[in-house]
């Protein structure tokens, strides 16, 4: 039976189904709160006094199906590259121990090193300049050999890893990077972007990692002075995949419109082993040159396959990140959205600058009433406000995605040596006048012992000037109290330093005036 009103129907019908189903799926995307914080971080004021049960939700944009870690729970990372850049730390530590400022944190702050995951890249562009930038704003102990004509009155060092999240920072603290008798009085934490960037934690977590290393070095360092970097700007999410040199790329650019080009890297493994075998054949063979190329076909042919998998897809990683690069606008406008369109397999979309902004909100209302705790916004040396609006993002200084380019790098660090200086002058005077006063006084006057001596130094100095005037004096203002019996007292203690007192005038002068006053009494008496 053909009839036409059934046949609409049931189009009809379908299409309704199948919006339905990707509505389901979150195909079109659905409306998401963005920059929500509901935690009350008011209440913390030690490490004991976070609960993770109390998150209202763990992944940036909502929801709880993110690679975030749990920001309370110390954790190293299981790369064996990881675990050495931690001992160079350890090592960084013993021939620095003097240094005024640690710059602690994350994957821009290795970058200071010319460093990423643990490898030097200062033989590159972008972080041989960054290196350079750094030593000539904070010369340390081994800099100044280099740039000593530049050096600093402000000593500093960089203990940084990409990719590290807070619960890995955490963890170095807590294994090596903060050892007995390295106090250095400025600790300038440099965290939460690869957090919320590269693992999606909420705006809750993020802060939540920031406050626990900040407890943390509150409990171990008191009297430190610990300053929290805001969160740079960033209105994209970072690449996980992308955790080498290659995350830097969108930094290497001249005007923000793509990147530059890059330096390839060397090969490195059995490739590279096997290329210094055909090179250095002659040698190989006066040193028995087979047995090494039979290893080294060994370990090619095992891992050729493995290697050539992630050659691809280090590559693809590579072409998708560098074809997103390219995509990025120049001087974008961050606004402050409270609502956004999530899409499904797109985190990239999510308008990161609202989050970013009311994380850096809460972490200076918590440094404004925290002791040692001091908040240091960078946000307006890499973006400019409007007047009273939204900000504009600077891309020759910062990507988008929150790495700065050299001459970012430059600004910031000019700004926080600024500012290092006064504190370290403060934290100087405040020990030269305590090193003062523990030499010269105690509590604004003499210490006990100052006061003895110059007692007994006043004493002899005065005892010959004593006289009859003297005792006199005291006699008249204590006549109340003081009795035949006190007299004698005063007489017997201040025989040997007072000499023109006529004790024989003075008892006489009493006898007579207790004879005057016994008869009277016995008078008295009969009556």
């Amino acid at each position: 039976m053909n009839n036409p009103l059934l046949g609409k129907i049931g189009i009809v019908s379908f299409i309704v189904l199948l919006l339905c189903v990707l509505v389901n799926l979150n195909m079109f995307g659905s409306m998401q709160e963005i920059g929500v914080i509901k935690y009350d971080f008011t209440q913390i004021h030690s490490q004991y006094d976070f609960d993770i049960g109390k998150i209202d939700h763990w992944c940036v944009g909502g929801g709880n199906k993110c690679a975030c870690p749990d920001p309370l729970h110390p954790t190293p990372s299981l790369h064996k590259e990881w675990f050495n850049a931690v001992e160079g730390h350890k090592q960084m530590i013993s021939r620095n121990n003097k240094v005024d400022v640690v710059f602690l944190g994350q994957t821009i702050t290795e970058a200071l090193n010319g460093r990423i995951n643990g490898n030097d890249r200062s033989d590159s562009p972008y972080f041989g300049k960054v290196k350079h930038v750094f030593e000539k704003s904070f010369s340390g102990p081994d800099a100044v050999k280099t740039y000593l004509e530049e050096d600093s009155s402000v000593k500093a060092i960089a203990m940084g890893l990409a990719g590290d999240s807070a619960s890995n920072v955490l963890w170095r603290l807590m294994n090596g990077e903060l050892p007995e008798g390295f106090n250095p009085p400025i600790w300038w934490l440099v965290l939460g972007m690869e957090d919320i960037g590269r693992y999606g934690c909420s705006e809750e977590i993020t802060i939540m990692g920031v406050l626990r290393i900040v407890e943390e070095i509150k409990k171990k360092r008191p009297d430190a002075k610990i300053v929290v970097n805001s969160l740079l700007p960033m209105i994209k999410m970072r690449m996980r995949e992308v955790e080498d040199e290659e995350e830097f790329v969108d930094a290497e650019r001249a005007n923000g419109k793509g990147p530059k080009e890059r330096h390839h890297r060397k090969r490195t493994g059995a490739d590279a082993f096997v290329g210094e075998v055909k090179v250095d054949g002659e040698r190989m063979l006066k040193e028995d040159n087979q047995q090494i190329i039979n290893e080294s076909e060994k370990i090619t042919k095992a891992t050729k396959d493995g290697d050539k998998k992630k050659k691809r897809k280090r590559d693809k990683t590579r072409k998708k990140y560098e074809k997103a690069v390219k995509k990025d606008k120049f001087n974008p406008v961050m606004k402050d959205v409270m609502k956004f369109k999530k899409k499904r397999n797109h985190p990239e979309k999510i308008p990161m600058w609202a989050a970013v902004h009311q994380i850096n909100t809460e972490l200076h209302n918590f440094c404004k009433r925290t002791k040692h705790v001091t908040f240091f916004d960078s946000t307006s040396i890499f973006a400019e406000q409007r007047d009273g609006g939204d900000y504009v993002l600077l891309t020759d200084l910062i990507s988008p995605r929150g790495h700065p380019t050299t001459k970012g790098f430059k600004a910031w660090l000019a700004a926080a040596k600024k500012q290092a200086e006064e504190w370290k002058k403060k934290v100087d005077d405040a020990a030269a006048n305590l090193e003062w006063e523990l030499n010269n006084y105690q509590d604004y006057g003499y210490s006990d012992e100052d006061q003895a001596g110059d007692i007994d130094k006043g004493r002899g100095e005065n005892s010959a000037e004593a006289n009859t005037k003297d005792v006199v004096e005291v006699k008249t203002e204590d006549a109340a109290e003081v009795t035949t019996d006190d007299e004698a007292e005063i007489k017997t203690e201040d025989a040997a330093e007072v000499k023109s007192v006529n004790v024989a005038e003075v008892e006489s002068e009493i006898a007579a005036k207790g004879e005057t006053e016994g008869p009277n009494k016995d008078s008295e008496g009969k009556k």
